[in-house]
Order: C-alpha cells, then sequence, then structure tokens
C-alpha cells in the first residue's frame, strides 16, 4: 500500500525532524520527496503543507491533460436539407454530451453526462441550431465545449421581374447609350454568380418558334435589393430584330442561391419588338441621265421636267470611305457611309480581302443572317472585327441607304467589291406577317420582303444609335421631316389641302406626275422651283413598316391612298419609271402608262 507521506506534516509539528537540522538538508529532503511524488503521481501530494521555509523550493507536481474537443461532420453552415451530424474526439472518449436547444451547455464527469444528451449516434439537424459538445476521458479533464451553428434555407429562389416583361409588346430594339438589346431578370434573393448560364433564342415564324441561335451574349450580375440579385444579359445580336415575336429560355442549372437552392423551373419568356427609332440624312441616287417616253433625253427638257438627273447630289452627294484595312487586324476591311454615319463590313458574309475576291458569297435563312453578323462581335479574341464589337444585321432603313436604285450591282462597287446583284437581308421583319423579313435587292425589283427561310446574302453593320425621325406639321399643307431636311406635300395630288386630306387622289401617268410637282404652288415654297416629283431614295424615306397599308405616318399623312406613287427616276427600260406602293413597300419598275399617285418634296426645311 503506498505510503502517505502527509505524515510528514504531523512529524513536523512532533519536531520529527531535529531541531538542529540544517535548512539545507531541509530543502534536499523535501525535494526527494516531491520528485517521488511525481514518479509515484500520488495525487494527494498536492495537499502537502509543507514548511514555510521550504516555499521556495520548485516543485513541478503534474496535473491531468485536458481532453480535445469534439469534432463535427459536417461542419455548421448554410444547408438546404437534413444534416446527420457526427461527434468524435481523438482520442476516443469514454462520454460525448451535446445540446441543440441552444440554452444548454453539456457537462460530463468521467463516463457521465451531467448536462445535455449522451452521444451514441449522429445528430439529425433539419433546422436552425446550435450544436454544442463536450468529452471526458479517464486519465483527462474535460474537453472544452465544442459548438457549430447550422442555419438551413429551404425557400428557393424565384424570379420576381423580368425585361422586356412577358408577353410584353412593342419593344424597343434596343435601349441604353450605347443602344443595345438586354435582357434583365431580378432574383428573390442573393445568386450563386459561378454557375454558367446557357441561353436560347427563337423568334415565331407564323406558326412555330424557329431557332435563332445568338452565339455571344454576355452575363453580368449586380446587386439590388439584396447582392448579386440582377442579372443583364447583353444579347449577341446588339439589337434585337424589329416586328418580332422573340422566346428566349434559360436552364435551372444557371440559376442557384447561395444556399444551394435551384430554380424550380427553367426561365422562359416571350416579347414581340416594334421599330427601332432611327433617322439617317439621305443622299442622292447618282443617277444623272433624264428619260422622255422613247429613251434618253437632255436633262432640262420642259416636257419631262423634275426628273432625277436634274437634281444632281440632292439631297446630298453620295460619299463613301473604304475598303479600309485595320491598323491592327490586316485581314478586317470596312467602308464607312460618309452621309450617315454607318460603318460597312466592306466585304459580303463568305468574302474577304482588300478586293474581297477571296471566297464567295454566302447565303442564309433570315434566322442565320442574323447570327452570323453578330458572330463578327467575337472575332479577334472578342475585339471584334475591325476592332469593332457593334456589328449586327442592318434594318431596312439602313441597307436601303446603300441603294442607288440602278446599275448592277446597285452600290459602288469600289467601295463595296463583289457585291451581289441579288437580295441581302435586312433584320426587319414585315409587321403584319411574321414569316416574311425585309431585303435590299441590289439587282432589280431593290425593295420587297419574302419567306424567312429564303436564303440570302448577307452585308454587316455596325452603329449603336442614329437620330430620331420626328415630323413638324407647318400649317400650310406642307410636312417638314426634320431627320432629312425634306419638306412634303401633305396631301397627295388631287385630295384638298385641309387637316384630313378630304377627297380623292388623283392618278395620272409619269409625265403628269413630273409636270404637276414642278409647277405645283403650296405653303411658304410658293412656287419657287423647289418642288419635284422625288426620287426613291426619298420616297422611301416616307414607309413606316410599323403599320399596316397604307405604310406612312398617318399622324402627319392622313387620308393616304393605299397603292403606287410615282418617283422621278426612270427604270432600266426607256419606257419605265420606279414607283413605290404604300400598300404593300415594295419599290419597282413600272411602264411610264401606268395611272399611280403623285406627292411632292422639296429640299429645305
Amino acid at each position: 500500500m503506498p505510503r502517505d507521506f502527509s505524515m510528514a506534516q504531523t512529524n513536523r509539528q512532533r519536531n520529527i525532524w531535529p531541531a538542529n537540522q540544517s535548512s539545507f538538508s531541509r530543502k534536499l529532503l523535501t525535494t526527494q520527496l516531491l520528485l517521488l511524488c511525481g514518479a509515484m503521481a500520488f495525487t494527494h501530494c498536492r495537499n502537502f503543507n509543507w514548511p514555510a521555509e521550504m516555499s521556495e523550493v520548485k516543485t513541478d507536481v503534474p496535473t491531468l491533460p485536458q481532453m480535445a474537443a469534439p469534432s463535427m461532420a459536417p461542419a455548421g453552415g448554410l444547408y438546404i436539407s437534413t444534416q446527420n451530424v457526427t461527434i468524435t474526439t481523438t482520442p476516443a472518449a469514454d462520454a460525448i454530451c451535446y445540446s441543440t436547444d441552444g440554452v444548454t451547455t453539456p457537462a460530463c464527469t468521467g463516463t457521465t453526462c451531467t448536462s445535455g444528451s449522451s452521444y451514441s449516434a449522429a445528430v439529425s439537424v433539419s433546422a436552425n441550431q446550435n450544436l454544442q459538445a463536450i468529452a471526458c476521458a479517464s486519465g483527462y479533464t474535460a474537453s472544452a465545449v465544442a459548438s457549430e451553428t447550422y442555419t438551413f434555407d429551404l425557400v428557393l429562389p424565384t424570379v420576381l421581374s423580368s425585361t422586356p416583361a412577358d408577353a410584353m409588346t412593342n419593344v424597343a430594339p434596343c435601349s441604353g447609350a450605347p443602344c443595345r438589346a438586354a435582357i434583365v431578370l431580378i432574383f428573390s434573393e442573393s445568386m450563386n454568380t459561378t454557375l454558367t448560364q446557357t441561353l436560347t433564342t427563337e423568334i415565331f415564324d407564323g406558326a412555330s418558334y424557329v431557332s435563332a441561335p445568338d452565339s455571344s451574349p454576355t452575363y453580368t450580375w449586380s446587386t439590388g435589393t439584396f447582392t448579386n440579385d440582377t442579372l443583364t444579359i447583353q444579347v449577341g445580336w446588339y439589337w434585337f430584330p424589329e416586328f418580332s415575336q422573340i422566346r428566349y429560355t434559360l436552364p435551372i442549372a444557371g440559376f442557384q442561391d447561395l444556399a444551394g437552392n435551384f430554380i424550380a423551373a427553367q426561365v422562359q419568356r416571350s416579347f414581340t419588338t416594334t421599330k427601332a427609332n432611327q433617322a439617317y440624312p439621305l443622299a442622292d441616287t447618282g443617277y444623272t441621265s433624264c428619260h422622255n417616253d422613247a429613251g434618253v433625253t437632255a436633262c432640262g427638257d420642259p416636257g419631262w421636267p423634275g426628273q432625277d438627273g436634274d437634281f444632281l447630289n440632292v439631297p446630298a452627294a453620295r460619299s463613301f470611305t473604304g475598303p479600309s484595312m485595320h491598323a491592327t487586324y490586316n485581314s478586317d476591311f470596312t467602308t464607312v457611309d460618309n452621309v450617315t454615319g454607318l460603318t460597312w463590313k466592306a466585304c459580303s458574309e463568305g468574302r474577304s480581302g482588300a478586293t474581297c475576291a477571296v471566297g464567295a458569297n454566302g447565303t442564309y435563312t433570315w434566322a442565320n443572317a442574323i447570327s452570323q453578323c453578330s458572330a463578327l462581335n467575337a472575332a479577334n479574341s472578342g475585339a471584334g472585327y475591325a476592332g469593332i464589337n457593334e456589328w449586327r444585321l442592318p434594318t431596312m432603313q439602313e441597307i436601303e441607304t446603300l441603294l442607288r436604285f440602278w446599275g448592277s450591282p446597285a452600290v459602288e462597287a469600289v467601295h463595296f467589291p463583289q457585291t451581289a446583284g441579288a437580295a441581302y437581308w435586312s433584320s426587319t421583319a414585315r409587321f403584319s406577317s411574321p414569316t416574311n423579313a425585309w431585303r435590299a435587292n441590289f439587282s432589280f425589283d431593290p425593295v420587297y420582303y419574302s419567306l424567312k427561310t429564303t436564303a440570302g446574302n448577307i452585308r454587316c453593320v455596325a452603329s449603336s444609335t442614329s437620330a430620331s425621325r420626328v415630323f413638324s406639321d407647318n400649317g400650310d399643307g406642307t410636312i417638314t421631316d426634320n431627320s432629312t431636311n425634306l419638306r412634303w406635300q401633305k396631301c397627295a395630288r388631287g385630295k384638298a389641302n385641309d387637316a384630313t386630306c378630304s377627297g380623292a387622289a388623283t392618278t395620272g401617268v409619269w409625265s403628269t406626275a413630273l409636270n404637276y410637282c414642278d409647277t405645283l404652288n403650296l405653303g411658304s415654297f410658293g412656287n419657287s422651283n423647289n418642288w419635284r416629283l422625288p426620287n426613291p431614295v426619298e420616297l422611301n424615306s416616307l414607309i413606316n413598316r410599323a403599320v399596316v397599308a397604307p405604310l406612312v405616318q398617318s399622324g402627319f399623312f392622313p387620308g393616304t391612298t393605299v397603292g403606287d406613287y410615282w418617283t422621278s427616276m426612270p427604270y432600266s427600260t426607256p419606257t419605265g419609271a420606279w414607283a413605290l406602293s404604300f400598300s404593300t413597300g415594295y419599290t419597282s419598275g413600272y411602264a411610264k402608262t401606268n395611272p399611280f399617285y403623285t406627292r411632292c418634296v422639296a429640299t429645305g426645311p
């Protein structure tokens, strides 16, 4: 049986230690006793009442080590489902005690839990809880209390709003500055921004939605009510096509909140676009000949006055710069229209080089044409073709600015080499018929529409904005187009010059239309040689493709009669001239003897 060294205190009190024992001897004996206590792990040695004179002796009575705090797996955090938490210790504990109520602090002694529950299997945690645990083992003091907090988000994120709104109509093809097509989604909470979104775009063709791939959309998260709750998708098309019912889809896999909850269903929305609010200065056709019924005649012939050839460079001279090679991307060539400010890809799609001699013109369906132009924005490692990332399929109003209505191709070949004398797509669908879209033909019948499934050529344009079309009623029977600096006869020939253009319009052959405008006395201009029959470029500028027939701004040109209207430009045959239909929007060549309507124009505000 171990000896009880606490008797030393009693012996000292009884003077068992000799009174004449030296202080050094007493210190030595005390040190030996301490070493013996340490070696034999007598815990009661700690209670020994050592002599006061021995207080300077350094003691090293051993203490029990503390048990390591328990570990919990999985650790605390944000979860979306029940977690089965295991509690372990190293070394193994004789007892683990835990609590989940956030109030009780677990405690234990030896193998017994004195507070909390005894751990024997994984603890199921399914609500917001603070899990605390403590461990005890023989030969150790109790561990520190470990704590993990578990939070649960069981609510799925939702889309609070989308712009454009679902089923919205009259959506502008672009917005903001620079003007771009964008889709904005706002979610009900902060979202995981590391996931990949995949945008699918389709366009309604009158019977069903047809795939219209968007090759290069960009996705940007921003903060609204919550951090990263707003997703802006910049559409790779750059602009939405005009008069189109568009549907887009984004899959579930791209949208997850911070807890890990995915949205319940894919995001799918549809909307319908309207006309882009744009206007460009007009250039002349560049046609210099004049005709009578038999063929070419000298310009200025009083019997055939006011022809397109009589007004050179009116409203403005045609002017282009290019093809110009980009300073860095030497394979990229562009041509700038100095009148409109539009930048064009010098070559038709499928061709390349300074003279567009490499390759051949590609032809595409309308939906593929939209995607083909937008793909140019990803060229040169994202810098864009010729360093420009605003490429898109042009609107009909834009591609019309290239047409000069004569020759084949009907555009300056020196600036647009290898242009096909054929149809080129615009991004403008036909307002009243979603199966069709508008095209410009650089050979004959230059302005018309056709089925979207038809193959067509492409010339891509780069522009983010333009002036807005603004008309003014001068109150004198004339209307000013402030964007083109043209003054128009408000009421067509034969109609009364009143607020509603009452009465019936009068038809006439081509020579009658020429002479009528040449002698018109109207408004503040009077008859000062300003009034003339408009050329095809000028008359086409009045076409409003956002309405059904008549295709004109009826608020400024009320009572416009549906039918064909003469232009001042002869057709390719001696007996023909160009006319524009405000019923279909077509520009076509007709015999000069046809009875068509007349609306005159003058240059100036």
